[in-house]
């Protein structure tokens, strides 16, 4: 498998002009896909046609992390000159970040393109930007000057209750990562998909209409083109400059790119998987308990039915949980009642665990979710092997990354015998 660097065509800056960690794990990915230990101290391709059928390799998740909603900093400064990370040149998006957190709201930043501006080098500088607080039921709070000492007038919109509907109503815009510092394929992919909204947008008279703007690390790298449609906060992803006529249309709500649609923010992951049974022909099917059109079918769908009552009934009632212990890099030990079939980092997260961040979204394309194990567990795949390259203070033979990880009866009965899961520092 080619490393995202090597497969893009924007290379990453050279390895001699990188921090000396990086420059040492990114050595380590290009020499070997067995991770080694690293001391704890120290033009574009053209646009591929358009999708005819569901994309297969990878597989797109139909589900994405549950955010009550969004909150979008409208930035003044091309995504050229964002760094890989945001919140690390920007006071504003790093204290909007932390006040959003134990809140459950996203936050992201935007660019409409009008702007030549950069981040302040004085640290001290004092950062105003437009930001927006969106609902998956359309709400839109607006805020004309968002800052740092500004952020108590987010607090009655965060307290907002999205209405249940099935569609939301607002704006049709169309978001899309073009974020080249945090991958290079965001920026290949995703800048021509942005000309090509923007022609089609012209073409059919729509200025004012559908507005088409930039955004930064949405997850998913190896799923670029992103994308996030407004009002309905539906992610649609593996697009092309040649797909811009169905975004369109999917943002606008004249027809669905379900076949693209990798989930909707403000859902949790049961509302979305509702989303896609109703959307998905073969899904709902199977959910009917059409299974070839036999009664065998039926019953057996009935019988898998029971089953997921079953569960969900033993999770109401306290008994599909599983106690874990995690051990901080400090020492510290810490129990947490681990709901079965889920990560163990959705876990960490759930209970705050440090380490644990998961910037990624859980989906393979960081290392801050890693972790100590020495469970019995399935050896980690190709793909989780490369990620692991990046972690710092790799343990050969413990190490694991949080997302790949599930809570299942073997890890309750390891657990129970008293193992612990290690927390790195970083």
């Amino acid at each position: 498998m080619l490393s995202p660097i090597a497969s893009c065509s924007r290379r990453a800056a050279p390895v001699a002009a990188r921090p000396l960690a990086l420059a040492v794990r990114s050595a380590v990915r290009h020499v070997s896909r067995r991770p080694t230990s690293v001391p704890t101290t120290s033009t574009p391709p053209p646009a591929p046609p358009a999708s005819t059928s569901e994309p297969t390799s990878p597989a797109l998740p139909r589900a994405l992390p549950y955010r009550r909603g969004l909150v979008l900093v409208a930035l003044p400064i091309p995504p050229s000159a964002w760094p890989s990370h945001l919140d690390g040149l920007s006071p504003l998006l790093s204290a909007l970040s932390a006040w959003a957190k134990p809140l459950n709201l996203g936050v992201n930043a935007i660019y409409d393109g009008v702007g030549r501006s950069t981040f302040p080098r004085d640290p001290r500088a004092r950062e105003a930007y437009p930001a927006r607080m969106l609902y998956p039921d359309g709400k839109v709070f607006a805020f004309p000057s968002l800052s740092v000492d500004g952020l108590a007038q987010l607090d009655e919109a965060a307290a907002y209750v999205p209405a249940q509907t099935a569609r939301a109503h607002g704006q049709a815009e169309v978001l899309v990562c073009t974020h080249g510092a945090r991958d290079c394929r965001c920026a290949d992919r995703g800048g021509p998909l942005v000309d090509a909204l923007r022609d089609e947008v012209a073409r059919r008279g729509l200025e004012g209409k559908v507005g088409v703007y930039e955004v930064a690390h949405v997850g998913g790298h190896k799923f670029a083109a992103n994308a996030i449609t407004l009002p309905a906060l539906d992610m649609l992803s593996k697009l092309s400059a040649a797909d811009a006529p169905a975004v369109v249309a999917h943002a606008r709500g004249e027809a669905g790119l379900w076949a693209q649609w990798r989930g909707r923010l403000g859902l949790t992951e049961d509302e979305q998987a509702a989303v896609w049974v109703a959307v998905d022909p073969a899904r709902r099917a199977a959910a009917d308990g059409a299974v070839a059109g036999t009664a065998d079918g039926a019953a057996a769908a009935a019988g898998t039915n029971d089953a997921a009552n079953a569960k969900a009934d033993a999770r109401a009632a306290g008994t599909d949980k599983v106690r874990l212990v995690f051990r901080t890099f400090d020492g510290e030990r810490r129990e947490v009642d681990a709901e079965r079939g889920k990560s163990l980092l959705e876990v960490g997260k759930a209970a705050s665990l440090p380490s644990l961040e998961g910037v990624c979204g859980g989906n393979l394309e960081c290392a801050t979710c890693h972790l100590y194990i020495d469970a019995p567990l399935p050896p980690p795949t190709e793909d989780e092997q490369d990620m692991l390259g990046y972690a710092l203070g790799y343990k050969d033979g413990r190490s694991r990354l949080g997302c790949q990880v599930r809570v299942d009866d073997g890890l309750a009965a390891w657990a129970a015998r008293g193992g612990e899961i290690g927390l790195p520092q970083f």
